[in-house]
Formats: C-alpha cells, structure tokens, sequence
C-alpha cells in the first residue's frame, strides 16, 4: 500500500495495459469479496475457476 502509485505506473507499461488506468489497490480484500463472481461463473455453466470465460 505504500508504493501503490509506483506499482500503478509500472503497471499502466504499454498499450495493452491502459485499462488499468485511474485504478488503485485495495488493502482489506476478503476471499468473501468475490463469491459474487463465482456465482456468475456457476450460473453460465463454468463451476471451475482456472480459466477466463472464452478461453
């Protein structure tokens, strides 16, 4: 958390990577946080967690 902004500009490297762009880290991420994105991935048929969607 305390060199997030350095971190953030190493990131924003490149092209592909400008998507990132204005985003910032977030210190308190519990595993709990994305049980929403699991259960979006259960209900389009993709129960496992190893690879994108379309991949």
């Amino acid at each position: 958390m305390n060199n997030q902004k350095e971190l953030a500009k190493a990131m924003l490297a490149g092209e592909d990577n400008q998507k990132f762009k204005g985003m910032k880290f977030l210190a308190n991420v519990k595993d709990s946080d994305y049980n929403y994105v699991r259960s979006m991935y259960k209900t389009i048929g993709y129960p496992e967690f190893s690879n994108f969607v379309g991949e």
